[in-house]
């Protein structure tokens, strides 16, 4: 196997990857999100330590993977600081949290 192939297999492999950032046009917005899906992001709230109550959801987004369904959703915290939350769900109803952080700086 040369170079080239090894370094487009890896291409490949970052496609497949969720946690690459190229990754992410796998994701689509969903534009009204169902209550199933609102229940499923405050379930994600709560494997964030210390727990963030959520003020009010602004952008959702979902893939669908092999065995899983990422998301990722950008939310104003109850003290209007604007927080991303990236967690998936496996079959069984398992969640897994992906990634989590909040700017600082108030929302206007």
């Amino acid at each position: 196997m040369n170079l080239a192939s090894v370094y487009l297999m890896g291409c490949f492999l970052c496609l497949l990857d969720g946690t690459n950032s190229f990754a992410n046009f796998w994701y689509s917005e969903v534009k009204s999100p169902s209550a199933a899906e609102r229940r499923l992001f405050h379930q994600a709230l709560r494997l964030v330590r210390p727990p963030i109550k959520s003020h009010k959801l602004m952008t959702l987004y979902k893939k669908f993977f092999i065995v899983e369904t990422g998301y990722k959703a950008y939310f104003l915290a109850t003290n209007r600081t604007l927080c991303y939350i990236k967690w998936r769900e496996w079959p069984l109803g398992y969640e897994t949290l992906s990634g989590f952080s909040c700017d600082h700086q108030k929302a206007t």
